[in-house]
């Protein structure tokens, strides 16, 4: 019987679908895995479709402990090594956010993908606050209801300026409001293991 070949996983981003549906996936956790042992904050620079959504979905699945998606693959001694730990995920994209709104319809935009993703880790955090004191907001309690430090993955951090890269002005007031967003993480360093965030060159 002729052996069936896996499917190239062409437009497919994301990490768990690529293992479960059998695509192929070249094994590239091993540099991941030198990634997560050796440092805490990085930061990665990556043309159009060279893989960021997969690099991000594939750390969030090596940081939370799905340690089924791994066999065969070079991490998959690592998560079963006695001493692995797994960490709750703070995951947003930005490449999700409203832009071509105004600035209040955006910081509003970053603020709804925050409470996603505290809906998602089942953590509740006062909405009465700015935009970047949810986000720190969220880091806090995430510590605190899962008794561990966390993992901040950003998927396009800069992609809200990025769009507007032909009007300097608009751009400048959008990095305002990201950067007093993204300086939560560093004011809370306290609680964070790693911190990721990638970017679109």
């Amino acid at each position: 019987m002729e052996k069936q070949l896996k499917k190239l996983p062409t437009g497919i981003q994301t990490f768990d679908e690529i293992i479960e549906d059998g695509y192929i996936y070249v094994d590239k956790t091993k540099y991941l895995v030198d990634i997560i042992e050796n440092g805490k904050i990085y930061f990665f620079a990556r043309p159009r479709r060279f893989g960021k959504s997969l690099t991000v979905t594939t750390l969030d699945a090596m940081f939370s402990g799905k340690k089924h998606l791994f066999k065969g693959l070079y991490a998959e001694a690592w998560m079963n090594r006695p001493d692995y730990q797994s960490y709750p995920i703070i995951r947003l994209s930005m490449n999700e956010v409203t832009t071509n709104q105004g600035l209040d319809v955006l910081i509003a935009s970053v603020q709804d993908k925050v409470l996603d993703c505290a809906k998602r880790l089942d953590v509740t955090v006062d909405t009465s606050v700015s935009y970047a004191d949810t986000f720190k907001n969220l880091i806090v309690e995430t510590h605190n209801r899962y008794r561990q430090k966390v993992v901040i993955l950003i998927d396009e951090y800069d992609k809200p300026s990025v769009d507007f890269y032909d009007n300097p002005e608009m751009a400048d007031k959008i990095r305002e409001v990201l950067a007093d967003f993204y300086v939560r993480i560093k004011a809370n360093d306290e609680f964070i293991r790693s911190t990721i965030l990638i970017a679109k060159y």
